[in-house]
């Protein structure tokens, strides 16, 4: 019995040595510097097929087992990398709270532009487009699930023969569509740009500089005036002077009758920055976080989203 044992041993421990040895010789033929391999791939698209040869060996399969990696599929390593015990982020796109956007951000002045400077070189023209992406990144990075809508209101108005003065309608109908859709949001914004001096339209705050914000309101939607004083109370704790406050303006409605959670916001003016902007719209999404973000963890109890 003794020597079957001993002879399995040495036929495993021979076999082991020969798939070493193997493994190394083949990667020593596949690869013989940066310059070769390039060459391999552009002769031959299916070059990364000879790799897959060599991990059909008994090393690359016990590493697979053992870590969930395979050595021709870069990719797993990274998948490995992660704990999925500890990612918000992924369990909100799972849960996806209802699978739906939670926000919807418009600009009814999509043509509003800010400062070109050390841009316009390249023809990039930044604007409140650009600013609206920007949020829209942002707030997904935390898990709010943000719409932006990308129907031009230059084509509607050319569309039904209105002028820019009644923009209004393009954007009410951009919103009652959607509404219609997703039937409701927490967070409505209309997305502006001021028209104002620079000194007016930035502050410095702790050595870094930001585009100002002003919130334009009908003071007759309740709820809606509600939201945006927790909103300018949490921007202006945490950032003061950030916040111009809050502007009444009876005259129009600003689309806020079509849902309990709209608002106008003005970030910066004509002369701020894309950087000063940015700045700003991070602030701008701390709030929203404090404010709805986890007000909606409570709402529909996300267990697994106790690390926030």
């Amino acid at each position: 019995m003794k020597k079957i044992v001993k002879l399995v041993l040495i036929g495993f421990s021979l076999f082991l040595i020969y798939e070493v040895i193997s493994y190394f010789l083949t990667d020593v033929k596949l690869v013989n510097g940066n310059s070769e391999f390039v060459k391999k791939i552009l002769q031959d698209s299916n070059y990364h097929l000879l790799y897959e040869k060599q991990n059909k060996n008994i090393i690359s399969k016990f590493i697979k087992l053992t870590n969930h990696v395979e050595i021709n599929k870069p990719v797993t390593l990274l998948e490995s990398s992660f704990s999925y015990n500890n990612k918000p982020a992924l369990v909100y796109m799972q849960n996806s709270l209802e699978s739906k956007p939670r926000v919807y951000i418009y600009s009814t002045h999509q043509g509003e532009e800010y400062s070109g400077e050390g841009l316009l070189e390249y023809g990039i023209n930044p604007g409140v487009m650009m600013a609206s992406y920007i949020m829209q990144d942002k707030l997904n990075n935390l898990g709010i699930e943000t719409l932006v809508e990308e129907r031009s209101v230059a084509d509607y108005l050319k569309e039904h023969n209105i002028n820019y003065k009644q923009s209004y309608q393009a954007t009410r109908y951009f919103l009652t569509t959607t509404l219609e859709k997703y039937n409701d949001f927490d967070l409505v914004i209309d997305l502006h740009r001021d028209a104002l001096s620079k000194s007016l339209s930035t502050i410095k705050i702790n050595g870094k500089s930001y585009a100002k914000i002003l919130f334009v309101m009908n003071p007759n939607y309740d709820s809606n005036i509600a939201l945006v004083k927790r909103l300018n109370n949490t921007i202006n704790k945490k950032y003061p002077g950030l916040s111009r406050g809050i502007y009444d303006k009876y005259r129009d409605t600003f689309n806020q009758d079509l849902n309990k959670n709209a608002l106008l916001l003005e970030v910066g003016g004509q002369l701020n920055t894309i950087d000063e902007v940015i700045n700003t719209i991070d602030a701008v999404v701390e709030a929203i976080e404090e404010n709805i973000w986890k007000s909606l963890k409570l709402k529909y109890k996300l267990k697994y989203l106790d690390c926030f």
